[in-house]
């Protein structure tokens, strides 16, 4: 009786993982590269709890994003064409904390929301590059997010230092954001679960804000910035929106 042995070839399987692990393994290089400027941009955000005054410390913040550019342009130049998302996992973290430093940065500079698009464009994204790497709407929020913990966290510090008009602005902005995020109709778990804190944080602020209110040590926030909340909230909403569907179209052609 005779017994055959079927030939199997995974050369060119071998090739495939030999090459795809070449990829991964240097968008995990230029993504811890990309990490060092990220990480000295929110130490120096940090210091917003211990002062005053945040012009000086909003500049040396500031003065990482150029860095930031130069090695987020090299991580997109790694990623394969269509391969984003397959990618994905390996670098969205810290792009959600470069979406963090910035929203916060627009904040602490005008009290109102970086949008998506403003986000986008300082990072120097562009619309020829999105076969390769684009700005997900998830990213974005996730930052949005960690910027609001950051704010109730600030409402409460700034007290100690006497800057008792901050928590009542920060209210305020809180309460745009958190209903422009009610309006949205989240997919993601990790997004949902974490969109669930901005409620606890909305009502620390509100707290913080009841007592000084009771002891006369702050006024009613402006309606001028009210007003300028709410115009930049629907602004990023039907940004969001529209770019949902893009994200989603992305995540299909991978």
């Amino acid at each position: 009786m005779t017994s055959v042995t079927a030939s199997v070839d995974f050369t060119g399987l071998a090739d495939v993982l030999e090459s795809d692990a070449a990829i991964r393994e240097s968008i995990r290089d230029a993504t811890r590269d990309l990490e060092l400027p990220v990480k000295t941009m929110l130490a120096s955000l940090n210091a917003i709890h211990s002062s005053s005054s945040h012009e000086s410390i909003v500049e040396r913040a500031r003065s990482q994003i150029p860095e930031i550019v130069t090695r987020l342009a090299k991580l997109v130049s790694l990623i394969p064409s269509q391969q984003f998302w397959r990618f994905h996992e390996s670098f969205n973290r810290t792009i959600q904390s470069i979406c963090f430093g910035l929203c916060l940065i627009v904040y602490l500079e005008s009290e109102s929301l970086a949008t998506k698009s403003e986000v986008e464009t300082v990072l120097g994204l562009r619309k020829d590059q999105q076969d390769r790497f684009s700005l997900s709407t998830e990213d974005y929020l996730h930052g949005v997010i960690s910027m609001v913990n950051e704010l109730s966290r600030l409402a409460v510090n700034s007290v100690t230092m006497q800057a008792y008009q901050t928590p009542v602005k920060i209210s305020l902005f809180l309460k745009e954001l958190s209903a422009g995020f009610s309006l949205l109709n989240l997919k993601n778990d990790s997004l949902r679960k974490r969109t669930d804190s901005i409620k606890y944080d909305l009502k620390k602020t509100e707290e913080v804000v009841y007592d000084l209110t009771l002891r006369n040590l702050c006024g009613p926030a402006s309606e001028s910035a009210a007003d300028s909340s709410r115009k930049r909230a629907r602004s990023n909403e039907a940004q969001i929106n529209g770019k949902r569907e893009d994200d989603m179209n992305m995540a299909m052609a991978s």
